[in-house]
């Protein structure tokens, strides 16, 4: 077998995960250049602005993030707790009522 040979089954792997890194940031470096030039031409100050305004500053509506990860919160709901369980926790101690339709007074007798 060839050196040439030898390296190339040795480092075959490696030969592999190289040429997919470099695709990936080549990829980005042209998107990256892409954007740079288009916002050069807007100018500096409105170009900082428009992507804060976009991305950092949102509006009043926007629903609140969390702040570890970025993204919208879900809605905050009550946890429902069965009967049967609120009664385990409790010990039995707090009656848990239950809605029942209104009646008349008197078929209530």
């Amino acid at each position: 077998m060839s050196f040439v040979a030898t390296l190339n089954q040795r480092f075959r792997h490696l030969i592999h995960e190289l040429a997919k890194f470099g695709i990936t940031g080549g990829i980005a470096f042209v998107i990256t250049l892409g954007l740079s030039n288009a916002l050069h031409g807007v100018g500096g100050m409105k170009s900082r602005f428009w992507a804060y305004k976009k991305w950092v500053f949102l509006p009043p509506t926007a629903p609140p993030a969390e702040p570890p990860t970025g993204l919208p919160e879900a809605p905050r709901t009550a946890p429902e707790v069965p009967v049967a369980a609120a009664n385990a926790v409790n010990n039995g101690h707090v009656r848990v009522h239950q809605h029942r339709p209104a009646t008349d007074s008197a078929q209530a007798r």
